[in-house]
């Protein structure tokens, strides 16, 4: 039962329109600097139960701030489970919470070979 409520708040999230620019940017910089120790913290401190338990065992305190307010965004299960998730990258974190957009119109241009 857990893994459908996990679904539907990430869901629900998908469904919000997404943040400012600014705000995105600071995500991928919180998640680029604070990932590891996050990985860290959540697999050696066993159960956590909050998402102030987990974010303030950072470091800084800004790091505690913008972590408690991306956690609480989706709850600390879908946190938790995003964190998990194989291969981190910061961009798809922060899209993944819906505070950045999602990008499919990539384009690239060669020059020269």
């Amino acid at each position: 039962q857990n893994v459908v409520a996990i679904d539907f708040k990430l869901l629900e999230v998908k469904e919000q329109a997404p943040s400012s620019d600014e705000e995105c940017s600071i995500c991928v910089s919180f998640m680029g600097q604070a990932i590891d120790q996050l990985l860290n913290i959540i697999l050696n401190g066993g159960v956590i139960g909050s998402c102030g338990a987990l974010c303030s065992q950072l470091p800084a305190q800004l790091e505690q701030v913008v972590c408690d307010l991306l956690c609480d965004y989706v709850g600390i299960e879908a946190f938790i489970d995003l964190i998990n998730e194989a291969d981190p990258d910061p961009i798809y974190y922060c899209e993944k919470l819906s505070v950045c957009p999602i990008q499919l119109h990539a384009a690239g241009k060669i020059d020269q070979v």
